[in-house]
């Protein structure tokens, strides 16, 4: 068995480097869009910073899909645990799994686009 708080803490730690990775991103793409003078050059910096934070935004939203359909997973196995005979925990843990799985399809066309 694995120590909780190491996962937490990796978690915890993968994450404010992510914040801090976005936050010197922008920084970059501040300090680049005021150096770049011709509006051609701007215009085509503005079109890739867009497409980037869309990408960004997609990323995010496919993360949180999967964490989510994660959470559900685990709650249907705690709920099929714990009442095995009851019909009516039986159709939640099947509504759980229909969203787990509903999630990851979202998040899969999110990885297509």
């Amino acid at each position: 068995m694995c120590v909780p708080a190491l996962h937490i803490s990796l978690g915890i730690f993968l994450r404010l480097f992510q914040l801090y990775e976005k936050a010197c991103h922008e920084l970059d793409v501040k300090l680049a869009a005021t150096l770049t003078t011709s509006t051609e050059a701007n215009q085509d910096f503005n079109a890739y910073i867009t497409v980037l934070k869309t990408i960004t935004d997609n990323e995010d939203m496919i993360r949180q899909c999967e964490g989510m359909a994660e959470n559900n997973d685990q709650l249907a196995i705690w709920f099929a645990l714990d009442a095995q005979d009851n019909s009516e925990v039986q159709e939640q843990v099947e509504q759980l799994m229909q969203e787990a799985q509903h999630l990851r399809q979202q998040a899969d066309r999110l990885v297509s686009l």
